[in-house]
């Protein structure tokens, strides 16, 4: 579902009604984030939605890049550690809610985390054991933004979403079985 809501999202002109976002700031950063994705798929992680080559109608000269979707992302992969300043979403599997959390409190980078359930103790575990800055828990079954809150929770299923702030761009989604 996160795919399929991505692959309609795109890029194009501040004016462009339709366009979800612009293009990155210069061709060394678009250099630089197709890179990356180049780099993430090398490395193993699972590239889903692949935004290089991206092409916006009668801009032909921009610095696209089109919404991109891995799954299968470590911590170990430079995608995951690297800020990407564009828009590459980065989906991380876990098996369980501790390991969600030790995944959020391990990380050396100051990210931002929620958490998108419709159990209350779950939600309540995740405020008070994660260790860096909190967004509060929120619980949910709706569809939100694909790009902002990366998926809606499913019966029996956590959807951990987390940003680091200073990666503009880059969103982390963890799904994790309630137990």
């Amino acid at each position: 579902e996160v795919k399929e809501a991505l692959a309609k999202v795109r890029p194009g002109a501040w004016d462009d009604a339709g366009a979800s976002y612009g293009p990155v700031i210069s061709p060394k950063a678009k250099e630089r984030v197709e890179q990356l994705i180049s780099q993430g798929e090398a490395e193993g992680a699972r590239l889903l939605l692949d935004g290089r080559n991206c092409q916006v109608d009668g801009l032909p000269d921009g610095n696209w890049v089109g919404p991109t979707l891995f799954a299968g992302v470590k911590p170990e992969m430079s995608i995951y550690k690297e800020e990407i300043f564009g828009p590459v979403l980065n989906c991380m599997e876990v098996g369980s809610l501790e390991e969600a959390i030790s995944l959020v409190n391990d990380s050396p980078y100051g990210n931002g985390a929620s958490i998108f359930t419709s159990s209350g103790g779950a939600a309540r575990r995740y405020q008070h054991e994660i260790a860096m800055q909190r967004w509060p828990a929120a619980p949910t079954d709706a569809p939100t933004n694909a790009l902002t809150t990366c998926c809606l929770s499913a019966s029996g299923m956590i959807t951990m979403w987390f940003l680091a702030p200073a990666k503009l761009w880059t969103r982390f989604m963890l799904r994790v079985p309630v137990s």
